[in-house]
């Protein structure tokens, strides 16, 4: 029985994710996971860049669910979980509890109360060789780099743009790292424009790396 208390909240309905279990590759001595980006990534990656999974689409040309996902009545729910392949989550940034969503083909920070309408359930897959990707339930695409120094969700398929990496911090909440070649990239948020940008480090200029929280969908909707 879970021995954390929720924010009393008002259910919505929801159709829940598949609970399929998946297993994640051997981590190191600090708790990570330590994929290796290897020749044949570079190759597919260098090939798919003139592919459907990188045309700046508004419309993927498949999805796996067409309604988009109802939003929040009420406060988001305390509850930090970790991130695990087979589960959906609501990925919210610590620094202003803006929800990462989908809304009209970008993507955006959105207020908790103001998520009607936008993609927000984020599914964790794996690929075989253990990197960890998001995919947007509503409209099937993946959380990925545009290759213009920030992010966007727009590739069908799981491919080198779209592979992450995950950092938890000391204080709570992880670091998203994408990668680049064989350097591995850090999601930020600028606030002065709430535009995600991607850094090399922990911070660049007046930017630092941005701390997400992951909510499993089921615990948004929880009755108190």
């Amino acid at each position: 029985m879970r021995s954390k208390k929720c924010l009393p909240l008002r259910l919505v309905p929801i159709m829940y994710p598949s609970r399929t279990q998946f297993r994640l590759k051997p981590r190191n001595s600090s708790g990570l996971t330590t994929p290796l980006l290897s020749a044949a990534m570079i190759e597919d990656d260098t090939e798919s860049q003139q592919g459907d999974g990188y045309l700046l689409l508004d419309t993927p040309t498949h999805t796996t669910d067409t309604v988009p996902e109802p939003g929040l009545e009420g406060p988001v729910p305390a509850i930090e979980c970790v991130p695990w392949p087979g589960r959906t989550y609501m990925i919210r940034n610590r620094a202003s509890d803006g929800v990462l969503a989908r809304e009209g083909g970008r993507l955006v920070l959105k207020r908790a109360m103001d998520l009607t309408g936008c993609g927000w359930h984020w599914a964790c897959v794996e690929r075989e060789d253990g990197w960890l990707g998001f995919r947007e339930t509503s409209s099937g695409v993946y959380l990925g780099r545009d290759d213009r120094g920030g992010f966007r969700a727009s590739a069908t398929e799981h491919r080198a743009r779209q592979l992450f990496d995950l950092r938890r911090h000391p204080e709570g909440g992880y670091q998203l790292l994408s990668i680049c070649w064989w350097a591995r990239l850090r999601m930020a948020v600028d606030m002065k424009t709430q535009n995600l940008v991607e850094i090399s480090g922990s911070r660049s200029e007046s930017v630092e790396a941005a701390l997400w929280d992951f909510v499993r969908i089921e615990d948004c909707f929880m009755y108190p």
